[in-house]
């Protein structure tokens, strides 16, 4: 009676560490940037990282940005 017991109360415990552990999140990080470019931001969703990229230059008055999905 001891032995079986003691397996029902391990078991309550491993069931209840098990469903309480919370979900790890497993993040898309953005790709390097291309030469001239540098990472400006990225937005992250549940199915896609949206990554944006501008051309670096000392002075740039209308910058463009590059939109990658990851």
């Amino acid at each position: 009676m001891n032995f079986a017991l003691g397996a029902v109360i391990t078991g309550l415990l491993f069931t209840a560490i098990f469903t309480t552990k919370p979900v790890e999140e497993h993040w898309r990080q953005c790709a390097p940037a291309q030469a001239g470019e540098q990472l400006v931001s990225s937005v992250q969703y549940e199915d896609k990282t949206e990554c944006f990229y501008q051309k670096m230059e000392r002075i740039r008055r209308h910058s463009v940005t590059r939109k990658e999905q990851v």
